[in-house]
């Protein structure tokens, strides 16, 4: 919680500033006295009495106190701060207590929703506020404040930062720090960029700034201020601030750390209100924004951080290997949003940056990056990484190798193509697990995935259970994080079903953190109820439909349409595969194994995938497979590249030897000399015939039983 104890103790340090160890700080004298710092809200103190009640056991009374603060008719932007300000599992107590506990956070809550404004960059509204927050009424100033912080937040640091590096301007100095400490978690990062400033004497204050507000993310920076800045008062503020920050103390444990944090999106650096519309650095001109969907915001600041690493260490190839996943995630999400109708032009500057980068970054890199991503179960950098590492010359390596082995069935086809396709450029044989994963990666039938988060494991299994025997592959998760965590990474999920109570999140920040995703924006997301009528007064429009828990998920079904975006993907890396066997088998290698896998295409399969499939049974089917390539053949509702496809391969079954049984070899004869058929497709039957192992007489009867239905259809 911010407020009067924090305030104090800024002025207190601010005072400090004049001591002996720090005299080249802060020009004296500071003129404290004609500041006139307001207290906390009432309406802080009061949240905050309710808090501390609760963490005593005292129920009834800490209710009493949350109620009167709903009876103080908060402002948006008063709840928002109580929101931001207050550790998240503060909340799940609250929430979890359900009752009148739960009614009380959730309006506080949808309170604060609507007190987070989008930010706006407007610098003539903000030097406005910055005139009022200097004014002798107190209340006119604190309003100021809470303007700069509910509808500006991050883009006033930018107006702020000259007056902190300006020695002779005291009292308005001390009065930008401190709103910027109070605006608190909203301002850090621009203020981390600052900190790249040549300006000794801010770097001093904004590290000043930075140990009171004591976000964990600002500890990378000062842990390398307070080491390596030239000037000595800069040392001594970083090193001051590093110790309210909770940082390891070392900048390349911390940029790690961070660059990590940022990656897999976790609460402590990326919770709701921590997302930006910009990044920040620091120019020739100071403090500059660059404009980036929400998608890749974690990307850019991962990059950030493993960048700085590498800038401590430039032997760390952890670093190397988080910029290169970065890299990656980064640009496969953009051609994901495009491949949507996204307009993403405006970010491909970056696009094209982040392949440069990937170009330079060396293999090596790349792998230890890739093998990160199999450990993490992070498909969307794990298949870019894959890419990357395919069209370098490399062999097999062990992040490939690792993917190989992967849960996720899309990395370990991409992995099977990559190696695959090496192998076939080495003029070397496959491995014949490789050749296996290619088999599997053909045959992997495409459906329709559903995601439940549950906290209740009898719950949330019975849930999959269900959705199963509507044809769904089923994915679960306990937590509210974590399952965001696992559904930024994994393939398409065709539907989301969430409890209406999480121990960790609230539903509404699950809904609310898929839909500003571009490929969750249109996905089917469910509430699971014990109380269905209430959760359907309670959500609302925000979802697509409430189910009873154990009740029938009927409409699940009814709501996912055909399948598109990643899960179309698949079919296409099923094509990938087929080909890369057919380019195996080839440069004669063996590819028994994954024959199985092609022979499953033939029945239902998309053209891409069969066709591709009975490409390369021309090269190894056998007398087994007739069979199921007559049946493609003998189909008249087939495409006409289908049955095509299917008679050039057997063409080169029967070239091999292969024998049909008789009423094989009728159906393909038919198919020849058929009139509905195509030209294409005829020919190709004929060719078909053409090649059978055939006793003189026979083949003799074929060609005067073709002339005579050929005359016959004239």
């Amino acid at each position: 919680m911010t407020g009067t104890p924090r305030t104090l103790g800024l002025v207190l340090a601010l005072s400090a500033l004049t001591t002996p160890a720090l005299a080249n700080a802060v020009p004296t004298p500071f003129a404290l006295t004609t500041l006139n710092w307001s207290s906390a809200d009432e309406v802080e103190d009061l949240f905050k009495q309710g808090v501390e009640l609760l963490s005593r056991g005292k129920d009834a009374e800490a209710l009493k106190s949350f109620q009167m603060v709903l009876a103080k008719d908060p402002s948006h932007e008063q709840a928002y701060r109580l929101w931001k300000n207050t550790d998240h599992k503060v909340w799940m107590e609250i929430l979890t207590k359900q009752g009148d506990f739960e009614l009380v956070a959730r309006r506080l809550m949808g309170l604060a929703e609507m007190g987070r404004a989008e930010r706006k960059n407007d610098g003539a509204a903000i030097k406005a506020q910055l005139d009022l927050l200097r004014s002798e009424n107190s209340m006119e100033s604190r309003k100021a404040r809470n303007t700069l912080a509910a509808e500006h937040g991050e883009y006033a640091v930018a107006y702020m930062l000259p007056t902190l590096g300006d020695q002779g301007s005291d009292d308005r100095r001390v009065l930008y720090m401190h709103t910027l400490t109070e605006m608190d978690s909203d301002v850090v990062i621009p203020l981390i960029e600052a900190l790249n400033s040549p300006d000794a004497f801010l770097k001093r204050n904004v590290a000043l700034v930075l140990g009171y507000i004591g976000d964990s993310r600002a500890g990378g920076m000062l842990a390398h201020l307070a080491k390596s800045d030239t000037d000595g008062g800069v040392r001594s503020a970083a090193s001051t601030a590093l110790a309210k920050c909770k940082s390891s103390g070392d900048a390349l444990t911390d940029f790690l750390k961070a660059g990590e944090a940022y990656a897999l999106r976790q609460g402590n650096v990326l919770s709701a209100h921590q997302y930006s519309d910009v990044v920040w650095s620091w120019t020739e001109k100071g403090l500059a924004s660059m404009p980036v969907a929400r998608a890749v915001y974690g990307d850019e600041l991962s990059k950030k951080n493993y960048d700085r690493a590498l800038a401590v260490d430039s032997n760390s190839m952890v670093a190397r290997a988080g910029l290169a996943r970065a890299y990656a995630a980064e640009n496969a999400k953009l051609a994901a949003m495009a491949a949507a109708g996204a307009d993403v032009s405006s970010m491909a500057a970056l696009t094209d940056s982040n392949a440069i980068g990937m170009g330079l970054i060396g293999a090596e890199a790349i792998d230890h990056a890739l093998s990160t991503a199999v450990r993490n179960s992070d498909h969307t950098a794990g298949r870019a990484l894959i890419h990357a590492l395919a069209a370098m010359p490399n062999g097999p390596t062990g992040g490939l190798m690792a993917a190989l082995g992967s849960k996720d069935g899309a990395m370990r086809s991409e992995a099977a193509v990559a190696l695959g396709d090496m192998a076939v450029r080495a003029r070397s044989g496959a491995d014949g697990r490789v050749v296996a994963m290619l088999g599997e990666a053909v045959g992997r039938e495409v459906v329709r995935t559903a995601f439940v988060i549950e906290a209740n494991a009898d719950i949330r299994q019975g849930a999959q259970a269900q959705a199963e025997k509507l044809g769904f592959a089923s994915m679960g998760a306990d937590r509210g994080a974590n399952a965001l965590a696992l559904l930024h990474r994994v393939p398409g999920v065709d539907a989301v079903i969430v409890s209406d109570s999480l121990p960790d999140l609230t539903t509404f920040q699950v809904i609310a953190d898929l839909r500003a995703e571009p490929r969750f924006e249109k996905t089917p997301i469910f509430v699971l109820s014990a109380n269905p009528d209430q959760a359907k007064e309670l959500f609302g429009d925000s979802v697509s439909g409430v189910i009873a828990n154990a009740g029938d998920m009927a409409e699940v079904a009814t709501a996912v349409g055909a399948l598109t975006g990643d899960r179309a993907e698949a079919d296409q890396l099923a094509t990938k595969a087929a080909v890369t066997l057919g380019s195996i088998a080839a440069a004669g290698g063996s590819i028994s194994e994954a024959i199985p896998g092609l022979i499953s295409t033939l029945a239902k399969r998309e053209d891409g995938v069969s066709t591709a499939s009975m490409a390369t049974l021309a090269l190894v089917g056998d007398s087994t497979h007739v069979s199921s390539l007559v049946a493609v053949l003998a189909d008249a509702s087939r495409s006409d590249a289908a049955r095509t496809s299917a008679a050039h391969a057997l063409a080169g079954v029967f070239a091999r030897g292969a024998a049909a049984s008789s009423e094989d070899m009728t159906a393909v004869f038919h198919a020849a000399v058929n009139a509905e058929g195509s030209a294409a497709v005829r020919t190709s039957a004929a060719r078909a015939v053409g090649a059978m192992q055939l006793q003189p007489d026979v083949r003799a009867e074929m060609l005067r039983s073709a002339a005579r239905t050929a005359k016959a259809q004239g």
